[in-house]
Order: C-alpha cells, then structure tokens, then sequence
C-alpha cells in the first residue's frame, strides 16, 4: 500500500494542461494512453470492457512507474471506479498530453476527413 500511496504524492498535481484534458475529455485521454501505452490491444479494450479489471488494468499500463505488486493492482481497481478524473489526471500528466497540440491534430484530422485524403 506504500507504493501506491507514494506514488500518488509524487504527482505534480499541479499540471493545468493534465486537468483540463482530464475534466473536458477524459474519453480522449483513456484512449491516447491506451494507444500509447497498450498499441495493438488498445483497440480491444471495448471487447473486454464487461470486466471489472479493465480501468485496472488500463491505470497499471498507463502509470509504469508505479510497482506492480497484486496490492497495487487492487488499489489501482478502487482508484479509478472512485475518482476516475483523478487517475485520468495521472495517466494524463506521465504520458504528457497537451491540449494545443491534441487539438491541432484533431484539426488536422478534420481537415483529412473533410477532404477525404488518405495520406
């Protein structure tokens, strides 16, 4: 349990870039960490999404710096079904997601779309 206590008073919790992506789109940032950390899997998450261990499993990859001992798996389960804007805060903060540059993409992306270019 030290671990995982630990490991939540080493975040910056101060991270204005980090909250808002967690608070305005926590959906987004489930996603890009899943892509970032899972790869291949990340797209089978919705499969496996009846289990209760998903969020789990999800917090576990997204924050490698925390050990991964069985305890810190349970908390880990407790952490994001409690306080899940706060675990995306942390996913958010150690894979260094900026709004501005997530929002250029998107924009990019739009205009992909909007032109049908499959470059």
């Amino acid at each position: 349990m030290g671990d995982f206590i630990e490991h939540l008073k080493g975040t910056k919790w101060t991270e204005w870039k980090a909250w808002f992506c967690a608070c305005c789109c926590s959906g987004y940032v489930f996603a890009k960490v899943a892509y970032d950390k899972l790869k291949d899997d990340s797209y089978r998450l919705p499969i496996v999404a009846c289990c209760p261990c998903v969020g789990a499993f999800w917090y576990m990859k997204a924050v490698e710096r925390l050990p991964d001992p069985c305890l810190n798996r349970i908390l880990a389960f407790f952490w994001v079904a409690l306080c899940p804007t706060c675990a995306f805060y942390i996913a958010a903060v150690d894979d260094g997601i900026d709004p501005a540059e997530e929002f250029g993409a998107c924009i990019n992306l739009l205009k992909k779309v909007v032109c049908i270019d499959r470059s």
